[in-house]
């Protein structure tokens, strides 16, 4: 449906202008590197589908999680390493969609230059989660509990990455209704494993009984600064 049909129909010009800044000229890049996205996950369900649905099992199940990072091994550890690659790229893409969306444009940079820059800041951002992290259990003398607190959050990140594209393809190559509710159901998706991550690293801490250095570590440095760098990032101003 055109801006004009909009007109038409009732709809006033707020929905115009947003209808438009949603669906620009976008370059051919974008759509491939969906099609890259959806085709690997076609891939994926295709020769780890047992182990993926393990993975999924473990967003509700503690105890799961518990099991998989305990039996861990080396079809399992690929699909980790698979996954790691598919929320950078994922989530790389969604930004992108979002700074085009609210029109923003971080540092003056556009296009794919801007996409690369997206996915160079997820990648910082991921490799100074790790490091505290390991900072952390050297000083706490608890490596091992570190690394199972680890992989208990970054099973949320990862299985993000692989529920994100056939969204991300919606919002970008749709108008009207089905994109305000492509837009929506992203918002959805991510504040609710956002929410499901927050309760994992809660009920883990819980487990191993350190809830106040839970707290004070992974709520202040963990989650809250990773948020402010990338609010600052999208500003233009880190």
């Amino acid at each position: 449906m055109s801006g004009q049909d909009l007109v038409s129909s009732g709809y006033g010009s707020e929905i115009i202008t947003w209808t438009e800044r949603a669906t620009p000229h976008l370059p051919a890049w974008i759509f491939l590197a969906v099609f890259i996205l959806l085709g690997g996950l076609a891939w994926i369900r295709l020769g780890y589908s047992s182990i993926l649905q393990t993975f999924f099992e473990s967003l509700s199940s503690y105890q799961v999680a518990a099991r998989v990072f305990k039996d861990s091994n080396l079809l399992q550890k690929q699909l980790e390493n698979i996954l790691s690659g598919y929320y950078f790229l994922s989530i790389s893409l969604l930004i992108y969609y979002f700074e085009i969306r609210f029109n923003l444009s971080p540092y003056g940079l556009s296009g794919l230059v801007l996409f690369g820059l997206n996915l160079a800041f997820l990648l910082l951002l991921a490799l100074f989660r790790f490091l505290l992290l390991r900072v952390s259990g050297l000083l706490f003398d608890q490596q091992p509990l570190f690394r199972e607190y680890f992989f208990n959050i970054q099973i949320y990140n990862k299985l993000l990455g692989i529920v994100m594209p056939p969204f991300i393809l919606i919002s970008f190559y749709t108008t009207g209704i089905l994109n305000q509710l492509a837009f929506y159901l992203l918002i959805a998706l991510l504040l609710g494993f956002l929410v499901l991550r927050l309760l994992r690293g809660l009920v883990f801490s819980f487990k191993k009984g350190f809830l106040k250095l839970y707290m004070i570590l992974y709520l202040c440095a963990l989650e809250m600064a990773p948020l402010v760098l990338l609010y600052r990032y999208l500003e233009g101003i880190l």
